[in-house]
């Protein structure tokens, strides 16, 4: 996922930190770059406590793209992510509903 990212941005994402709250000093970062930090925060989020494997954005982007390939309607695919909520363990951190996800992928 992280070269994903380079690739779509051009930026090097090793050397990013963790969090969003990246100092910038009086100067606020565009609105582009203000994206793509965002992309990066959730590429490393666990989906859960101790899941360190896989993350938020790379399930979100296959989820999405079997929704494209399988022309899954967004009721469906909401129902599917209230399904997966249910059999992942709690605190999972998925959208509740279609717009949510696609919403963080498209910001």
């Amino acid at each position: 996922m992280q070269e994903l990212l380079h690739d779509a941005f051009g930026f090097n994402t090793e050397n990013v930190p963790r969090d969003s709250g990246i100092n910038f000093g009086s100067e606020q970062p565009n609105l582009e770059a203000d994206k793509f930090y965002k992309l990066v925060d959730d590429s490393r989020q666990e989906l859960w406590l101790g899941r360190k494997n896989f993350s938020k954005l790379p399930l979100l982007v296959r989820l999405l793209h079997l929704k494209c390939l399988g022309k899954i309607s967004d009721k469906i695919f909401t129902i599917l992510l209230d399904l997966l909520r249910e059999a992942f363990p709690e605190g999972v951190k998925l959208p509740k509903y279609d717009y949510e996800a696609k919403k963080v992928i498209k910001e």
